[in-house]
């Protein structure tokens, strides 16, 4: 009951929900750079 209440605070949830969402950009961003420059060192070396 405590959790459910501090979940439904409508100050609590809109933060966290955007700093989940800009974590989650954020990181996806970087993931994908890393991935691209991975694939693109692979790339060079087969060739």
């Amino acid at each position: 009951m405590m959790k459910n209440s501090h979940f439904a605070s409508p100050r609590w949830v809109p933060n966290g929900l955007v700093g989940t969402l800009w974590k989650a950009v954020y990181f996806y961003n970087i993931y994908s750079i890393l991935t691209h420059i991975f694939n693109a060192g692979i790339n060079n070396i087969s060739k």
